[in-house]
């Protein structure tokens, strides 16, 4: 399949990857000693502010219903997942350790990335990368955040990152806590057989309004759900995952905690309704709510459209599936790709060194990055045209570069040619054994 043609959806074959994230091994990510050490840390937090903050908001009649809540924090969930937090109709409330740990080290990648301007895109990019590869690419584990989008080991050195990252991580495990609390509160029967979908959204609905009730009394802002919708909007099966809608419809049936564009939407309705109270505790009210006006409205934005439409989901599956972890290195906002400079000892040297261009199938063009590395005759590198990334190889001879491509949906072949000082390459790709048929390939050297 050509890689262009897949990115932007014009393939004749529909990309079904029917619920990706299923059946996925995540529960090697971290180990039981990082896990066990946390785990006390994690409940002393949890316990204290439901203690003291949440708990005092609570009207007597919620205080009676809540009885029978329990909090447990075992190292993993059920089934080992990367969101799994759920509540049972016991007043049990599940809140694992690694999908806290998980979610603190994408709190501190976003706010360095953030602190650093660098772009939040490659924090997406690693949600959907583990949710569509299998973790025998990674050697049977997969990364954890902080390590695949490289951040530092000193990162919260930083006061703002270290702020950051905790109104993030903070934020949004009280959404969650509350949440699985409204599920005991409402004493919802679960999902499955038995359960009509209609009955479920409202399940999902009303637990959101008693998370987000308890937060508006609280007066507690709310930005770190853009944070944490954006990440789990990228993670959860999707329409584009299913090959029809009956198969996606099934699906959400039985889903313990469905994310749906309707859900989030009427999420954001209530936070708009209620800005000035969230905000009425800030040093500046007025403006405070302003922003959580806009937090409303970027959620809108950059959430909903993912879970709502499905050639969004095909070009994020793709992008997911073709993503590698040189691919996840910090770039700048705009970057299709990370350019480290490459080393090299020869000033001019062709086909060495980071190409801004274009690459197209004959139908429509994408703006491409291809960073090459050049060794005696021989070029290695990756490239990437906005939906995804691949890698070349090649050899090179005179001004000519004979190369072979690869994505996560297919290969080919191809031949650029370059200028003589090596600023710009120029030249043609095909599918299979073909070096030309494809389409074009142009670049000019950025550094």
């Amino acid at each position: 399949m050509s890689p262009i043609r897949a990115a932007i959806a014009l393939a004749a074959t529909v990309l079904v990857l029917a619920a990706a994230a299923q059946g996925r091994d995540y529960g090697a990510m971290y180990d039981d000693r990082l896990l066990g050490q946390k785990q006390p840390d994690y409940r002393e937090v949890v316990l204290w502010n439901l203690q003291n903050v949440f708990l005092p908001k609570l009207t007597a009649a919620e205080r009676q219903r809540l009885r029978s809540l329990t909090l447990d924090f075992p190292l993993r969930g059920p089934t080992g997942g990367l969101f799994e937090y759920f509540a049972e109709r016991s007043g049990r409330v599940v809140l694992p350790v690694m999908s806290i740990r998980f979610l603190a080290d994408l709190s501190v990648a976003f706010a360095w990335l953030d602190t650093n301007r660098y772009t939040m895109e490659s924090v997406t990019d690693y949600v959907s990368m583990v949710k569509y590869q299998d973790p025998a690419k990674f050697g049977g584990r997969y990364p954890d955040p902080r390590a695949a989008l490289r951040i530092p080991a000193n990162a919260t050195d930083n006061q703002r990152v270290d702020n950051l990252s905790q109104q993030i991580l903070n934020q949004s495990l009280s959404f969650l806590l509350l949440h699985e609390m409204g599920h005991v509160l409402y004493q919802h029967p679960g999902y499955g057989p038995g359960v009509p979908r209609a009955r479920a959204r409202e399940n999902e609905d009303e637990a959101d309004r008693f998370a987000l009730e308890v937060l508006r009394r609280v007066g507690q802002p709310i930005n770190g759900l853009l944070f944490f919708f954006l990440a789990a909007a990228h993670f959860v099966d999707h329409r584009a995952d299913f090959g029809s809608d009956a198969d996606y419809q099934a699906y959400l049936s039985k889903d313990t905690h469905p994310l749906t564009s309707d859900r989030v939407a009427r999420l954001t309705q209530y936070l708009r309704e209620h800005a000035a109270d969230y905000g009425r505790l800030q040093n500046d009210p007025s403006r405070a709510a302003v922003a959580i006006r806009s937090i409303a409205d970027a959620i809108d934005q950059e959430v909903v459209p993912v879970l709502a439409d499905p050639d969004q989901q095909r070009l994020m599956a793709l992008r997911g599936r073709s993503m590698t972890l040189a691919g996840l290195a910090p770039r700048r906002p705009g970057e299709t790709m990370a350019a480290p400079p490459p080393a090299s000892t020869v000033p001019g040297q062709l086909f060495h060194g980071v190409f801004d261009g274009n690459m197209d199938d004959g139908t429509a063009t994408l703006p491409t990055r291809a960073v090459l590395f050049r060794q005696g005759d021989r070029v290695t590198g990756q490239y990437s045209f906005g939906a995804g990334q691949g890698e070349i190889s090649g050899l090179v001879e005179d001004e000519r570069l004979t190369f072979v491509w690869r994505t996560a949906e297919g290969a080919g072949r191809g031949v650029l040619r370059s200028s003589r000082d090596g600023s710009k390459v120029e030249g043609t790709w095909g599918v299979g054994d073909r070096t030309a048929g494809g389409g074009r390939w142009t670049g000019t050297r950025a550094r």
